[in-house]
């Protein structure tokens, strides 16, 4: 997932409002000259029970957090 649409998902999800993180999607940044990447088609979401894996929970999660952002694996 490209950085600028992982910080868009973390502030509106911290702020709880849609609109907080619009100036990460919009492509602006500090430099003012990096280009948009665009996302991929397919956006990778993991579900994970929290009553399976026995006690492999916590490494599981900081790894798949580690690989593909935090926004995109909930327990």
């Amino acid at each position: 997932m490209p950085e600028y649409l992982r910080f868009a998902i973390r502030y509106s999800i911290a702020s709880k409002d849609f609109d907080s993180g619009k100036h990460h999607y919009d492509g602006t940044t500090t430099a003012g000259d990096n280009p948009l990447v665009v996302a991929a088609e397919c956006p990778l979401v993991v579900f994970i029970n929290s009553k399976s894996g026995g006690r492999h929970r916590p490494e599981l999660k900081a790894r798949l957090q580690d690989l593909m952002g935090e926004e995109q694996v909930y327990f």
